[in-house]
């Protein structure tokens, strides 16, 4: 037991550096995986952060972007998934026909 406390002990620990990150890395992230067709790994190789971090960011640049194309009903209806049943998912899910026929959704 002796031997195991003295090599913790002779250990030196260090924090992570903070990662400041900013919209231009967003960009370059954004530009690697669409446009250059990089893996989430090599991605991350390229930025110097870790896969799990790229594969994190690059979730939650989609669902910024795919929320700012969304309507102004669902806008109103926050992030959080739909209930089931909910009248923008059934929508969602209409045919043009019954699009058409059908009254409009009441905020």
């Amino acid at each position: 037991m002796e031997m195991f406390t003295t090599i913790t002990q002779e250990r030196e620990y260090f924090m992570p550096r903070a990662l400041k990150w900013s919209s231009e890395q967003d960009e370059k992230l954004s530009f690697l995986l669409e446009k250059k067709k990089m893996t989430l790994r090599n991605a991350a190789k390229e930025l110097g952060v870790s896969r799990s971090f790229i594969h994190r960011r690059s979730q939650k640049m989609q669902r910024e972007t795919h929320f700012r194309a969304c309507s102004s009903v669902r806008e109103q209806a926050g992030l959080e998934p739909l209930a089931v049943g909910h009248p923008i998912s059934w929508r969602a899910i209409q045919t043009r026909r019954q699009a058409r026929t059908e009254l409009p959704l009441a905020a």
